[in-house]
């Protein structure tokens, strides 16, 4: 038996992660990004346009139930319309809760991947995540965009969550897996430009470690 006094407890769970890598940070994310699945760039690219089109053809959306955009309970606003204004370029759009938060992000990757993760036993895979790369899931054209979604093992999705501070590891994590992600998407048109306005570009250290993980073959993509 180990007897730990409470006062010395580590208070942040997740160094003892990094420490099974020697705290080698690159040894780190090599390790976590090759539990990583991001989507073919071609169907994203393809997917992309399709989606941007619906919305801006019909002028409706989905995105993930926010007290802030809906007055009502989230079965409610899963069957109820409402207005949300697009701060960024001032779009009007109306807009419904995901049925249960990531429903349509789900029915998405299925449609791109065959993949079916995240639904109970109806899963044709078990122990995965399905992430938001970037976020932003209160915006119907980045809630579903494929631009947006990747897969990870399960015990690596936590570090996908949150606003972390720069010297935290999630932020190592996060940084780097959204890098990768402006790297093998930089094809798609029109979706940086969104990122651009929400300021969550990642700096120059971390593509070039993004740049390291693709080129040693850590980055795995679904075709």
């Amino acid at each position: 038996m180990n007897l730990l006094d409470g006062s010395q407890f580590n208070k942040d769970g997740l160094n003892s992660l990094l420490e099974q890598f020697g705290n080698d940070e690159e040894a780190f994310l090599k390790f976590a990004i090759r539990n990583v699945y991001y989507i073919n760039p071609a169907k994203v690219n393809t997917r992309w346009i399709q989606l941007k089109g619906m919305i801006d053809k019909t002028g409706e959306g989905v995105i993930r139930h926010t007290s802030t955009v809906f007055e009502t309970d989230k079965k409610t606003a899963t069957k109820e319309y409402s207005k949300l204004c697009l701060e960024e370029n001032g779009i009007e759009l109306l807009v419904r809760a995901d049925r249960d938060g990531n429903a349509e992000v789900r029915k998405i990757f299925k449609e791109l991947t065959g993949i079916l993760s995240s639904n109970g036993k109806r899963s044709n895979v078990s122990n995965y995540t399905l992430t938001h790369i970037w976020g932003i899931t209160d915006n119907p054209y980045t809630f579903t965009a494929p631009w947006n979604i990747a897969l990870t093992s399960t015990f690596i999705a936590p570090l996908t969550d949150g606003k972390p501070d720069q010297a935290h590891i999630r932020y190592l994590f996060q940084s780097t897996f959204r890098a990768i992600a402006w790297l093998l998407y930089d094809g798609v048109e029109g979706w940086q430009e969104i990122i651009l306005r929400k300021k969550l570009k990642p700096t120059d250290e971390y593509f070039t470690l993004a740049e390291k993980l693709i080129k040693n073959g850590s980055v795995k993509v679904i075709e």
